[in-house]
Formats: C-alpha cells, sequence, structure tokens
C-alpha cells in the first residue's frame, strides 16, 4: 500500500486508520521530582526511572496490585544526570550531575561508586563481556569492570556530546565537541575519526555495521564502518534530534515535529508531520514507529506514513519494550506504562535510542572487525602472544608471572582486553583446549590453570564467569579446582545461574566424599561473593551445598563460615 492510497483510507475511517493500534494506559506511578532520562527495563520485567528527586526507583513492571508495583527506591545523594542502563545480569548503572557513577543490585544494594571526575555524557555502552564505557562532559572515555574497576582511561580534543554506542566488533563510537566523530577499539586504540561539524543525535547503527547519525541542519548521515561518508539525506526541516533502524529502513525525527523515513541507502521515502514538536528518536516496532509529541501526543506511525494520535497529556522520553509495552518518562513527575492494542512484532537492528529498553548502547550488527586486526600492530600484545604460543609451562608460567606484576603495579591498563582473553585461555590449557604433540596432550598444566585462574579472579569479566564454568566442569585436579571456584566469587556476576549451579555440581563430585577442606572452602567463598553481588541467591543447590558443608566432616573454621554465608545467601 503506497502512502497517498494509507492516508486516504484513513481520512475515510478506512483499513490504515484501523490497524494502527490504540494505546491504553496499563499503570502509572508518581515520583518526587522531574524524571530524568527514559525508563530502563531489566530482563525480569523491574523497570528502573531516575528522578530529580535523588532517587532511583524500581517498578514491577507485572505487579497487577499497585501496593506491589514499588519494589524498591534508593537515594542517591545528588542529583542525577540522563544516564541509567541495565546489564544483562540485572546490575543497574546510573550516573550523577556530581561526576558520580553508582551500580546497583537487583535488590537495590549499592555495589560500588566510582568518580568520575566530570558528569557522564549520556548512558553507559555494556560491552557481551559486561565491561562499561562511560563517556563524561570533560573528553574522557573509561572502560569500566562490572566490579567498578577503571581498566583504562582515554581524553579526546573536547567534551563528549553524545552518549557511547558499540556494534557487533567491538568498535565503540563517539562524537566530541570538537565536532569529529571517533571510533576506538575495546582496548581503548583510536581506530578512526571523521570530521561531521553538526552531528546532533546519537548513533544508530545497523545491519553490516552501518553507522547513522543526525544533524542540526537537518540532514542524516550514512557512515561505513571504516569511517567513510556513503549518503547523506535531509530528513526535513529544522534539526534532527532521533534516528532509529528498522528492517526495512531508517527513521529519522526533527524538532520541528517531522517523521521521514529512509531507505537503506539514504534515499527518501516519505515525509509526515506529527502536530508537535519532538526531541528523541521513533521507537520501532511491528506496527511502524511510536513517538511522543511535545504537546503529549503519542504518534503511531505506520510503514506508509499513516498517523494515528493518543492523548497521555504529558510528554517526556519513552522506552519501548521487547513484549511490545511503552514505558514513559512524563514532564509531570510520573512514570507512566502504556499497553497496544495487539502485539508487536520484531522491531529491527537499531529500535530506539540506546538501542534496547536496557539502554546497553550496544548491537550485535558487525562492521569489519578492522579493530581486531590493530592488534597485530601492538608490541606489547604480540610479545605476550609470544610467550603463550609454544604451550610449554616455562613460558606459560612466565606470561602469568608477568600479566600478575601488572596487576600488582597497576600497570594493565588498555592491555586488559587481550590479557583476559589470554588468562581465559590458560584456565582452560588442557581441559577445554587441549594442545597435541606426538599424540600426546602437551598442556594438560594443573598449576597453570590454578594461577590462570587466580588472576582471572582479579581482572575477569562477565564472560570470564562463562569461561570458567567450561572449566569446572572438566576439572579433576582438587589445587586448580578451588582457585577456579575461587575465581568465579570474585567475578561474581552469575545471570543465569550457571556459576552457582557449576559450584555446587563441583563440590558434590571432588569435595564431599572424602571431604576437601580446600574446594569446601573456596565454594563457600564464592557462594556468599555471588550472593552479595545480586543481592541473594534462589537456586536452591546453592543452599544444599552450604546446609551440606555446614554440617558434615570440615575444618570448624570451614563450618563456620558456611552457617554465616547460609543466613546471607537465601532470598
Amino acid at each position: 500500500m503506497n502512502r497517498t492510497l494509507a492516508l486516504a483510507m484513513a481520512a475515510f475511517g478506512g483499513l490504515a486508520a484501523a490497524r494502527l493500534p490504540a494505546w491504553s494506559v496499563s499503570w502509572r506511578e508518581a515520583t518526587g521530582g522531574e524524571l530524568r532520562g527514559s525508563p530502563a527495563l531489566s530482563r525480569d520485567g523491574t523497570l528502573y526511572a531516575l528522578s530529580d528527586d535523588e532517587y532511583l526507583y524500581a517498578f514491577d513492571s507485572k505487579a497487577r496490585d499497585p501496593a506491589d508495583r514499588l519494589r524498591w527506591k534508593r537515594r542517591l545523594g545528588w542529583l542525577p544526570a540522563d544516564c541509567l542502563s541495565v546489564g544483562l545480569d540485572g546490575t543497574v548503572y546510573c550516573g550523577l550531575k556530581n561526576g558520580d557513577f553508582l551500580a546497583f543490585n537487583p535488590r537495590g544494594e549499592l555495589l560500588w561508586r566510582l568518580r568520575l571526575g566530570a558528569p557522564p555524557a549520556g548512558d553507559p555502552s555494556i560491552s557481551a563481556d559486561g565491561t562499561l564505557y562511560v563517556a563524561t562532559a570533560s573528553g574522557t572515555l573509561l572502560a569500566v569492570s562490572h566490579l567498578g574497576r577503571v581498566e583504562w582511561k582515554v581524553t579526546l580534543p573536547g567534551a563528549i556530546v553524545l552518549a557511547p554506542e558499540m556494534d557487533g566488533s567491538g568498535e565503540i563510537y563517539l562524537a566530541a565537541a570538537d565536532r569529529r566523530l571517533y571510533a576506538l577499539t575495546q582496548w581503548g586504540e583510536f581506530s578512526w575519526s571523521l570530521p561531521l561539524p553538526e552531528v546532533a543525535t546519537a548513533l544508530a547503527i545497523g545491519d553490516r555495521g552501518l553507522l547513522v547519525a543526525g544533524g542540526r541542519d537537518g540532514l542524516v548521515t550514512g557512515i561505513d564502518p571504516e569511517g567513510d561518508i556513503v549518503w547523506r539525506c535531509r530528513a526535513g526541516g529544522g534539526g534532527v534530534v532521533g534516528v532509529s533502524i528498522g528492517p526495512d529502513g531508517i527513521s529519522a525525527a526533527t524538532d520541528r515535529g517531522e517523521i521521514a523515513e529512509l531507505s537503506e541507502t539514504g534515499k527518501l521515502r516519505w515525509r509526515t508531520k506529527t502536530g508537535g514538536r519532538l526531541g528523541s528518536a521513533p521507537l520501532l516496532d511491528g506496527f511502524g514507529m511510536e513517538i511522543l509529541t511535545s504537546t503529549g501526543s503519542l504518534c503511531t506511525i505506520d510503514t506508509a506514513g499513516a498517523l494515528s494520535s493518543t492523548p497521555l497529556g504529558t510528554s517526556g522520553p519513552a522506552a519501548l519494550a521487547r513484549d511490545g509495552a511503552l514505558y514513559v518518562g512524563g514532564r509531570d513527575w510520573i512514570v507512566y506504562a502504556l499497553a497496544p492494542a495487539a502485539a508487536a512484532w520484531p522491531r529491527g537492528p537499531w529500535p530506539e535510542d540506546g538501542h534496547d529498553e536496557a539502554h546497553t548502547g550496544r548491537t550485535d550488527a558487525r562492521g569489519p572487525g578492522a579493530g581486531a586486526a590493530l592488534l597485530d600492530g601492538i608490541p606489547d600484545y604480540l610479545y605476550l602472544r609470544s610467550l603463550s604460543a609454544e604451550n610449554t609451562r616455562e613460558l606459560d608460567l612466565l606470561l602469568l608471572s608477568d600479566i600478575r606484576s601488572r596487576i600488582a603495579s597497576g600497570r594493565l591498563g588498555k592491555s586488559t582486553w587481550y590479557v583476559v582473553r589470554m588468562l581465559e585461555r590458560l584456565a582452560g590449557a588442557g581441559l577445554v583446549n587441549p594442545a597435541y604433540r606426538s599424540g600426546r596432550i602437551v598442556n594438560d598444566l594443573p598449576d597453570v590453570r590454578a594461577e590462570a585462574a587466580d588472576l582471572l579472579g582479579l581482572v575477569g569479566t562477565s564472560s570470564s564467569s562463562r569461561s570458567l564454568v567450561e572449566v569446572i566442569g572438566e576439572e579433576y585436579d582438587s589445587v586448580a579446582l578451588a582457585e577456579e571456584i575461587r575465581a568465579l566469587g570474585r567475578i561474581a556476576t552469575d545471570r543465569d545461574g550457571a556459576a552457582t549451579r557449576a559450584i555446587a555440581s563441583a563440590f558434590y563430585r571432588k569435595a564431599l566424599f572424602p571431604p576437601d577442606d580446600r574446594v569446601a572452602e573456596a565454594a563457600v567463598g564464592a557462594l556468599a561473593g555471588i550472593a552479595a553481588y545480586r543481592g541473594g541467591i534462589a537456586d536452591p543447590s546453592a543452599i544444599e551445598v552450604l546446609a551440606s558443608i555446614a554440617r558434615a566432616d570440615f575444618a570448624d573454621s570451614t563450618r563456620a563460615q558456611a552457617l554465616s554465608a547460609l543466613r546471607k545467601v537465601a532470598n
């Protein structure tokens, strides 16, 4: 159906108007101040919102009884910035205007606080391994572990003006006040920069790594992953305030209230006026798109440009969930949850600001992976790789000694990313990545695995937890097993319960009969660490392990630690 026919049918009450969904308010909850940015939704259905009353709010988005809707609220101690994201493990990250950056577990307990030195510039981007990339208004980009450790930081020539975004190849993109767009690797090296004087919107990233930015001059710019402009198209009058990418094209919103639909090659397909000023990117779903105007109307626009409007009575930034629900941080200090009349379809490669309802700022869409090739030009990486290339115990221990020295002296820095990859490989040496010579495994070295696991516990990422889970399932040496379990506890994150189950399985396999205090003590500490990070552990296997240790024939100190942990672990 072309746009002319769709609009004609809408005018006469035909099919085009009928198939656009009517939205209804499912619930609303008041806060004590104006809301900062759009709400963020975790995978367990918890909706988070920042308010100028200096509180972070957590709502149960699925609660039927209003009395059960507010799960908790936590005082932040300062005015929040527009900076809120939720990790895959449920950890909530937010930034304050005084330059503090905070992490809370799903129970609302403060995990850590980091001083950025300047207010954050938008939401952080969260990589697949759980590393946070946090930009500041002073021009600094920091790589921060999920435990609050700064891995590296770089300073750009000018304040960072847009939140960082990340593609599936690991490239990080952000714009600075020197009117350039920058691409950096996950280890903090510059890949390229591009003069882009009028960029005004956060980037959207399409399939195959296409970067799309909107400008104050009303132009939408397409950029390939290598930093070359491939097309430009005018979206309308006024400046572009947001861009999103759906399965069939690119949607751009302007501050004068226009929506433009572009092809992936930058050709204008149609343009529609919403009747009010706009301030954010369209939200894309199977119907087409939704966007809130400054006049408080929720506009739904189908794929042909036909428009339907639902009065909401307030404006504000919004997030669109995967189930089709819409969450609005209203200018009237109220959080709104809205439901459409029908289910939504898949939403495309970059359907809203920050990519998704959790504001992760990351997509799996991959560019050519040029950043990875840059590793081969880094002498330090080549040196460390040469130490581990022969699968010999002496060279592996030399590599591990070098890494331990860097950690102890605080010199890990930009080498953290590739060092963690090397440690993950060494932690599985001979078990999950055997090397053969003359038909014999030559890298089955328990002491190397134990040392690598210990170091992973100090610098590992959430993906390191998955690597350790795999190793623990194969480990036969009790000394190495204890170190691997301790490392899981230090890394702490356990988004799907795999770490908890691996610890329980290893305990029953290697430590209960006959009793092994080394492994039992490691299991107690690891489960307590995971519980502290997540705000409790619901998995019965954790309770059973601690109860078994408390009543079995282990050392008195180990049994006492298990009893103490039992009181803290259960939800």
